[in-house]
This record gives C-alpha cells, sequence and structure tokens, in this order.
C-alpha cells in the first residue's frame, strides 16, 4: 500500500513538472516595437530623426511630463508604470529596452543633464560635440548581437583605426598605440598581427616563449568551455530560488573555470607565464590596462584578458557619435509607451501603507511621485543599499553595505579631462589627413617599475609646494572626431580631441562642498585646473600630436567633481566599485534585493563597460520579467527565446 501510494505521488509530481514545462514553454511574447519605430520614423529624413533623437535624449521632468505620459496608458495600468529605472547608463537604459521589447512602460529617471551615464556626450559652444566615457567599442560578436536587440538594428557601428602595414608588409588597422616612455607599441587588430607586431619587438627566444604563453591565454578565455562556464556564472545570478550559500556553491561547481581567472590579478597572469611585471614586455601586453579603471596589481585578471579579446579583431564606434548607443535604445523604449527625463534625481523609495519591504514607486527631487510595479536601480550596488534601502531598513541594508564597503572593496579609477576643440578649417589637406587618426594613444612617460608603482609614485603624498601636475602623467589621447564616420560630412572643419589622466579625490577634495557655481569662482581652482592642463598637455597632447595645439580654440577641463555633478558619484569614480577579484565575489551583487519589487543593474551585476552594462540591464530584465523561476533555468529560456529570436549567448 505505502509503496503505491510513493509510486502515485512520484508520478503526480512528474506530470505536474511536465505541464508546468509545457506551460511554460507555451508562452511567448510578441515583438511590436521593430514595426512602431518604422511607423513612427515613416516619411522622416535621417537629419530629422537625429533632432528628435538629441530632443528627447535631455526631457528634464516635470509633474506636468509624467501626468503626460500617464495619461496615455491604457485603462488596465491605471495610471502605474511597469517599470521605474533609476540611472540612464548603459546598464539602465539596456533593462529598460529589454523590458520595452516585451511591452513594458518604463519610465528611466537620470539625475544629469543628458542619458547615457558613462556614454553620455556634452556639446560645447560652437557645436562641437565629446564623448566623455566611451572611446572605442571592440569588433565583437556578442556585443553586436545584444546591440542589435537592445535598438532593433538601428545603431550601427564603423570600424575605426588608422591604415598602416604589419612587419610582413600585409595592410592592417592600428587601434591602440602604446607609447612607453617615447617608445611606441601597436596594437594591430586581429590577433596574428598582433603576435607578429610583439614578436618582432622582442625578439629574444625567451621572450617569444613568454608571448605565446600569454597568448594562450587569450585563447584560452575565448574557448567554448570557458565561456559557458562565465555565462553559467552569471545565469545563476538570475535565479531567484536558492539562497546566497547555494548560489555561491554552485558557481564553484558549474563555473569553476570562470572563478579560476577571476582570483587571479592582472599580475598574477603575468608572473604565471614567467613574465615580469615590470618588464617592456609585460608593459606592453598590459598596455590597454586603462581600460580596466584599476591598478594591474588590483585588477582582476579576468575583466583584463576580456578587454583584451574584446579588442582582439580591432575596434568599432558609433555612427554619429557615442551618444548614439542611449539615444537608440531610448527610441526603443519610446515605442512601448515609456519615457526618460534628465534632471530627475530620486531622493526616496515608496513603500507599501503597511511598512513591509515592498516598493510601489519613488519620489523624485523630493516631489515627483511616480508609482511602477517594478522599480530598478542603476545607480551601483553600494549605492543603492546605502542610499535607498537605508533609509527605510536599515536592518536590510546593514549586511550588504559592510560587505561591498570592506576594506578589499575599492572605486574605481577617477580621471581629470582636456576637451579639446579644434578649427581646423586652415589647416593643409595634407596634414589634416595626418591627424585625422582613428587609433587611441596610451602614453606612459614614466613607467619604471611596471604600471603598479608607476600609480604609486603619481598619487605619493604630495610635497608642501608641491602640485601633482609637476609629476610625469600617464595619459590617454583620442579623437573623437576622427572615429565618428558622419563627422566630416556634417562639420569637417570641427576637430576634437580629449585628453585624460588619472586624478585622485584628495586633490579636489577641498573644493567638494562648493557647488558647480562657486567652484568656477574660485581662483584656486581655476588654476587647479590650468595646472593640470599644461601637463595633459605636456604629457598627452604634443606627446602623440606635437603640431597640433596651435589649432586649440578652447579648452575644457573636467575633474572628479565634474564627475560626481553630471553621473552622481561619490569620489568621481568612472566605473563604480573597481573590478577587483573580490568586485565578482560579492554576494549582494545580484539583480535582487531583500526588498520585493526592488532590483539592480549596472556594473556592479555583472562588468563595467558598454557590454557589461548592457549585458547586466538584460539580465536583470530577464530577473524582473520572471525568468528566475526554475522552470526557466531548466530550459535555459529567457526573453530573446520567447520573442522567437536567436540566442544571444
Amino acid at each position: 500500500m505505502a509503496a503505491g501510494m510513493l509510486v502515485l505521488a512520484v508520478t503526480a509530481c512528474i506530470v505536474w513538472v511536465v505541464y508546468q514545462l509545457m506551460l511554460t514553454r507555451s508562452r511567448r511574447h510578441v515583438d511590436a516595437i521593430p514595426e512602431r519605430l518604422a511607423a513612427a520614423e515613416k516619411g522622416k529624413t535621417a537629419e530629422t530623426i537625429v533632432k528628435e533623437e538629441n530632443v528627447a535624449a535631455r526631457v528634464r521632468i516635470t509633474a506636468a511630463k509624467v501626468n503626460k505620459a500617464i495619461a496615455a496608458f491604457p485603462k488596465e495600468k491605471d495610471g502605474v508604470f511597469d517599470a521605474v529605472i533609476i540611472g540612464a547608463g548603459c546598464g539602465g537604459m539596456a533593462c529598460a529596452a529589454t523590458l520595452a521589447r516585451i511591452g513594458y512602460r518604463c519610465c528611466v529617471l537620470e539625475q544629469g543633464e543628458e542619458i547615457g551615464g558613462g556614454s553620455h556626450v556634452f556639446v560645447e559652444s560652437g557645436g562641437y560635440e565629446f564623448e566623455t566615457g566611451l572611446h572605442y567599442l571592440g569588433k565583437d560578436d556578442d556585443l553586436d548581437k545584444i546591440m542589435d536587440f537592445l535598438t532593433c538594428g538601428r545603431l550601427q557601428l564603423a570600424s575605426i583605426g588608422t591604415d598602416c602595414k604589419s612587419v610582413s608588409g600585409k595592410s592592417a588597422v592600428m587601434y591602440d598605440d602604446v607609447v612607453l616612455a617615447g617608445k611606441h607599441f601597436r596594437y594591430l587588430a586581429g590577433q596574428e598581427n598582433l603576435v607578429e607586431e610583439l614578436k618582432a619587438k622582442f625578439t629574444t627566444e625567451e621572450e617569444h616563449v613568454q608571448i605565446d604563453a600569454f597568448v594562450k591565454y587569450l585563447d584560452m578565455f575565448n574557448d567554448p568551455a570557458v565561456k559557458e562556464h562565465m555565462q553559467m556564472f552569471f545565469r545563476l545570478k538570475v535565479v531567484e530560488f536558492i539562497p546566497t550559500w547555494l548560489r555561491g556553491w554552485l558557481q564553484s561547481l558549474l563555473a569553476w573555470r570562470c572563478l579560476k581567472i577571476m582570483r587571479m590579478t592582472t599580475e598574477d597572469l603575468l608572473t604565471s607565464v614567467g613574465i615580469a611585471v615590470d618588464s617592456r614586455l609585460g608593459m606592453v601586453l598590459i598596455g590597454q590596462y586603462g581600460d580596466t579603471i584599476m591598478p594591474p596589481d588590483r585588477a582582476s585578471a579576468m575583466i583584463q584578458l576580456g578587454v583584451m579579446t574584446h579588442y582582439a579583431e580591432g575596434a568599432t564606434y558609433p555612427v554619429g557619435g557615442a551618444g548614439q548607443i542611449p539615444r537608440k535604445m531610448n527610441a526603443v523604449i519610446s515605442a512601448a509607451g515609456g519615457c526618460t527625463f534628465v534632471h530627475a534625481k530620486v531622493t526616496d523609495l515608496l513603500y507599501v501603507a503597511d511598512g513591509t519591504p515592498e516598493v510601489v514607486g519613488v519620489r523624485v527631487n523630493d516631489g515627483i511621485e511616480i508609482r511602477a510595479r517594478h522599480v530598478i536601480s542603476s545607480i551601483g550596488g553600494g549605492r543603492t543599499y546605502r542610499d535607498l534601502i537605508n533609509k527605510k531598513f536599515p536592518e536590510l541594508a546593514a549586511g550588504p553595505i559592510s560587505r561591498i564597503y570592506a576594506s578589499e572593496m575599492e572605486y574605481s579609477a577617477a580621471f581629470i579631462f582636456a576637451f579639446l576643440s579644434l578649427d581646423v578649417s586652415k589647416m593643409p589637406e595634407a596634414e589634416r589627413k595626418k591627424y585625422d587618426q582613428g587609433h587611441n594613444s596610451w602614453v606612459y612617460p614614466d613607467p619604471a617599475g611596471g604600471f603598479s608603482e608607476m600609480e604609486k609614485r603619481f598619487f605619493a603624498e604630495l610635497g608642501p609646494d608641491e602640485s601633482p601636475w609637476d609629476r610625469p602623467i600617464p595619459c590617454f589621447v583620442a579623437c573623437g572626431s576622427a572615429k565618428d564616420r558622419s563627422h566630416d560630412l556634417r562639420t569637417p572643419h570641427m576637430k576634437t580631441v580629449v585628453v585624460l589622466s588619472q586624478c585622485a579625490w584628495p586633490w579636489v577634495s577641498e573644493w567638494s562642498e562648493m557647488t558647480p557655481e562657486e567652484r568656477e569662482r574660485d581662483p584656486t581652482y581655476a588654476q587647479f585646473k590650468e595646472d593640470a592642463k599644461e601637463a595633459l598637455f605636456r604629457d598627452g597632447l604634443r606627446a602623440v600630436w606635437p603640431d597640433l595645439e596651435k589649432y586649440v580654440i578652447r579648452t575644457t577641463i573636467g575633474t572628479p567633481l565634474s564627475t560626481n555633478t553630471f553621473l552622481g558619484t561619490d569620489i568621481g569614480e568612472c566605473g563604480g566599485h573597481g573590478p577587483t577579484c573580490d568586485h565578482y565575489l560579492v554576494p549582494d551583487f545580484i539583480p535582487y534585493t531583500p526588498v520585493k519589487n526592488l532590483f539592480m543593474t549596472g556594473q556592479d551585476v555583472l562588468s563595467l563597460g558598454v557590454a557589461g552594462g548592457s549585458q547586466s540591464g538584460y539580465l536583470t530584465a530577464n530577473a524582473v520579467a520572471g525568468y528566475g523561476n526554475w522552470q526557466n533555468a531548466l530550459l535555459q529560456r529567457d526573453i530573446v527565446v520567447d520573442l522567437g529570436l536567436p540566442p544571444l549567448f
């Protein structure tokens, strides 16, 4: 009798499981967004579309505008957004665009003056447009696929770089130039070209063996088995029915190849193949380490290998400029009935009346209340817990705050920028072509001892009368106008160059309590920026383009204080919490929070940059839409699959 009952119970469970799986598999979303976009753009010129997208990227919030958006809702929505997204960086915009593809009406709120976060642009007097954080993208199939999905195929990416010849005389493209104490080392598109270039510069048998050993790590990082482990590591973050300890255990069991790389630093990576961190070969191999926004003795090897493999086949840039990425996503959000607002700082979360931890919306600028079924924070894991959850439920925020702000966790680097407007109308045509170069330059005037030691010297305590800009400074130099394929069709005589370097928070903290207007009137702050400008010209611009300075008509300096103003950061950090080995293992960096209907997205959930941010947004959107249940985990289903589209990953 007992055995029969057991068989019956097991059979019933199996039938129920199969039934649930059949129900889950049968659900499909209808993707109406491509048709709506086509209808909205029908009959419009490309110029008109661009103008409309520019306006939509800078809509200041007012109660009347919010109410107007809500008035267009169908009655069943009850005046409530499906989702409010806090922060219009790549993660927040990608999350909203993904949800828009399945019909969610999203409201994206940006505290700055332009959507895009680190990929936002700004326009100087005379129409000079500057990129702030997005200087290039890699030729990466995974990135291309997700960008096509998030923008409905409306984002155009074009190859960039400077044409040249490889060592063997073949046509090649240089996308990065690493300059160590005046000596140039080219990064050429195509891994085989890069290896050939390296072996031509480093000629001993020992160095060739070291280069081959390092390249094996790049090949391993691209190996399908390692990629599968990485996807599993991040997919497990979406699964909501498992406790934290079990998620960590499953990640260590099912994603061990990924964890092995995560737990190494960039310098560990070099030493593991016998390359000294202070050798010229070692520094050339990790010459792009600035893209990781952390020194190589603390950055995870995963982010360094991710950067190098991302650009291995070359680089691309959005046609129309860096701002096209958030603008094209914004069009998708709007096509679903959503909206975005700037100058919209979320000051509080709104909770249910009975006092339980369940959000029902947000309060903006201490006044405007916006109701939503889901709230998604894209302002960073630490700030979500510290500045939002902690206000009402400190007992829920205490543990995550202690883990996130532990001593091992560090902020990423802060930068100082020189934005150069150039009028080249009087430059001879032959000379103009010479400077119309689409590659980036990483300039290290004093790299002795390796990059980590270089940074320690750079950030060493200042003497009583010493300025940080008296020291040699590492610089990144790029010409955004040369990368945008459409730029010269619009304004051929206007060129833009960005020169940047790191800037320690203590160097600017004395002005941090001032308003931007007060700072601009302060003579000591003005002198600090003038000294920084001279250093950026000395070690950056003149090292790359020594004869270009005479065409500069305006230089605008941005400091970490500017980053705080426009991106809402703490100390000007450009990548949130830095991608250290510990960062990826923080259990609280998942889409879910202990507050019902409150989710997180952005670089803390996955990784930094446009690639990391966009994938993080997609990951969180799946969590919001309910794809974290066990049925979907078993079937490996997600939003794209249910739209009937090819899988992204």
